[in-house]
């Protein structure tokens, strides 16, 4: 029965990490660097494009995060 919870515990607390992850590092603090740039007149295309190429690998991060938090709980669930 522990280890159920601890496998739940283990789903959640990947999924919360993911999505502060995607949402956050992925999403807001992008927006909010461009923006600031874009406020103080310094927005150059190179930092567009290191903001799009860091969205893009906070993604894949994020998909990493959950995928290896489901692993570790399936098999903390599963286990005999």
């Amino acid at each position: 029965m522990t280890r159920f919870f601890i496998g739940i515990v283990i789903f959640i607390a990947s999924i919360i990490g993911a999505a502060y992850i995607a949402i956050w590092w992925g999403i807001i603090e992008p927006i909010m660097t461009i923006a600031e740039a874009i406020d103080t007149d310094t927005v150059t295309a190179s930092l567009v494009g290191w903001e799009v190429i860091k969205f893009l690998l906070k993604e894949i991060l994020a998909g990493i995060v959950i995928t290896v938090g489901w692993t570790i709980g399936t098999l903390v669930i599963s286990k005999n």
